[in-house]
């Protein structure tokens, strides 16, 4: 399921379609500006997003057997609650 499918499965629940886009949009977009400022994300009986910064790693091309400094990097972790896992 992408976006496309989350936003016409909401349809169903607004009196005009485009509510079902913005909601959908304003969603994500809250979701990623918590994220940006390095807050957890909970949602209730479906999940946590953790943001985690990686730290700069000395790391080798496999090509050239070169060894490069990596910056660091972000990543985003979900793990899903009990209740999502027992019920999937």
């Amino acid at each position: 399921m992408n976006k496309n499918d989350i936003i016409n499965a909401m349809k169903a629940y607004f009196a005009e379609p485009k509510e079902a886009e913005k909601a959908v949009e304003a969603f994500l977009r809250i979701i990623k500006n918590s994220l940006k400022q390095k807050e957890k994300v909970v949602i209730s009986s479906f999940g946590t997003f953790i943001p985690l910064e990686k730290k700069p790693a000395l790391r080798r091309n496999p090509r050239t057997n070169e060894k490069v400094m990596t910056a660091v990097r972000k990543k985003v972790r979900f793990k899903p609650s009990r209740k999502l896992l027992s019920e999937i």
